[in-house]
C-alpha cells in the first residue's frame, strides 16, 4: 500500500471513530435529559443541576469529538482533490445541461 494510501486509511479510520464518539456521547447525553425529566417527575427536581452539569460536560465533549472528525476529513481532501471541471462539463453534456444554463 501507497504511503498515501495509508495515510488516507489512518485519516479515515480516525474519523469514523471520533463520528462514533460522538454517537455515543448523543445517546449518553440523551440518557441524562430523560433521567433530569424522572427526577423532576418523582425527585422534585433534587437531581437537576448535577445531571444538567454532566449533559453540559459531554455535550462539550461530542462537539470537540466531532470537530476532531471534520478535521480528518478535511486532511483527507487535501490529500484526494475533488475532480475538477472537465468532469463537471461531462455530467452537464450527458444529462442535457450545459454549463451555461445553470
Amino acid at each position: 500500500m501507497t504511503t498515501q494510501a495509508q495515510e488516507i486509511k489512518s485519516l479515515a479510520e480516525d474519523a469514523e471513530f471520533q463520528v462514533m464518539a460522538t454517537i455515543d456521547i448523543c445517546k449518553w447525553v440523551a440518557a441524562i435529559a430523560r433521567a433530569i425529566a424522572r427526577d423532576v417527575d418523582t425527585g422534585g427536581g433534587a437531581d437537576v443541576p448535577v445531571l444538567a452539569d454532566l449533559a453540559k460536560y459531554f455535550d462539550d465533549s461530542g462537539a470537540t469529538c466531532l470537530d476532531a472528525a471534520f478535521d480528518q476529513l478535511k486532511k483527507i481532501a487535501a490529500l484526494v482533490p475533488a475532480p475538477r471541471s472537465a468532469q463537471l462539463e461531462n455530467v452537464a453534456r450527458e444529462s442535457g445541461v450545459s454549463s451555461h444554463e445553470s
